[in-house]
């Protein structure tokens, strides 16, 4: 079962860069909110570090506890 430190540990290992601003993962895209600030998960504030996992954790495992 995946729990919600497997999902924080492999966020904090992967290489996907996010903007920002509005944490809009960056895929193809050279810019996002009229800027080019991407970083990924492990460079983002604590705050940020949250919101997406508790994105996350509500898409795979339903729980954002």
């Amino acid at each position: 079962m995946t729990t919600k430190d497997d999902i924080r540990r492999d966020m904090m290992g992967s290489d996907t860069q996010y903007c920002y601003y509005c944490l809009t993962p960056k895929g193809d895209s050279f810019s996002c909110c009229r800027e080019n600030h991407f970083g990924t998960f492990a460079d983002l504030y604590p705050e940020d570090q949250q919101a997406l996992l508790d994105e996350e954790c509500a898409n795979i495992i339903g729980d954002t506890q």
